[in-house]
């Protein structure tokens, strides 16, 4: 079975197994803690910080023979607290993978784009991922496609495809 994995925190995770059977699943993420501070004002407040619920991604990926991860970098105008938090969880995925004996690969937007001859549109990924799986990328309770999860499934199957050429 190969794991394509969109970071982030409105990523996906897709389980393709050998038989061709899909799971689809939203990242995993929950509460951690607390953060309390004090607006310019002096009026207190208080901030929910969210992470990954690494203990549910550990169960999704746990009969995994291959995980293919997303490669994350900084972006020009991209804050820094958003970028640290992209890169903490990025590197938690990683470890995961690692930690559990997993083969890890890690591929670069622009590589598996190129192979489905899509442009960098979030949009075009959401289109071709419906085409090639029947599925319509609306998590529950919500009313549109979520990238995350067509871009998780692309990645996955451009996993199952380059690994393919390869056995």
């Amino acid at each position: 079975m190969i794991i394509g994995i969109d970071p982030g925190f409105t990523g996906g995770i897709t389980k393709i197994f050998d038989s061709g059977d899909i799971n689809i699943y939203p990242m995993p993420v929950k509460h951690l803690y607390y953060k309390y501070w004090k607006n310019k004002k002096g009026e207190k407040r208080k901030t929910s910080v969210q992470g990954y619920d690494l203990i549910q991604i550990r169960e999704i990926i746990n009969d995994a023979t291959i995980i293919i991860i997303e490669h994350q970098q900084p972006h020009p105008k991209q804050g820094i607290a958003s970028t640290g938090k992209l890169l903490k969880g990025y590197g938690q995925l990683m470890g995961l993978a690692v930690g559990a004996g997993i083969e890890l690969k890690l591929v670069r937007p622009s590589i598996w784009k190129k192979h489905f001859e899509l442009s960098s549109d979030k949009k075009d990924a959401i289109e071709m991922a419906q085409k090639l799986s029947g599925k319509d990328f609306i998590p529950d309770g919500k009313r549109v496609p979520q990238d995350g999860l067509a871009e998780s499934y692309l990645i996955a199957l451009y996993g199952v495809k380059t690994n393919e050429k390869r056995d």
